[in-house]
């Protein structure tokens, strides 16, 4: 009822959806209770919590315009991995 849509050429699995609202920037990871990809819960919980690893993730983001999506994605995906470490 909301609008939202699954992003195709994404991982999808039974644990782990990622839904778009086409036409606005915006975009949710669903998943499933339980499952393996409950650090992005973790993930979302740590980053609610520090404003300053907010402002780091949008300027990674914002500092990848231009880039393939593999480069995009790699570079997202060290960060994420930097701060659960950090956790």
């Amino acid at each position: 009822g909301l609008g939202f849509i699954e992003k195709k050429n994404t991982l999808r699995t039974n644990e782990l959806c990622m839904l778009i609202k086409p036409g606005e920037d915006v975009a949710l990871q669903v998943v499933a209770n339980g499952s393996r990809y409950e650090f992005f819960l973790e993930f979302r919980d740590i980053m609610r919590s520090n404003l300053r690893l907010v402002s780091e993730y949008n300027d990674l983001k914002r500092g990848c315009v231009g880039c393939s999506i593999s480069e995009y994605q790699l570079m997202k995906s060290e960060f994420i991995e930097r701060v659960l470490e950090q956790a």
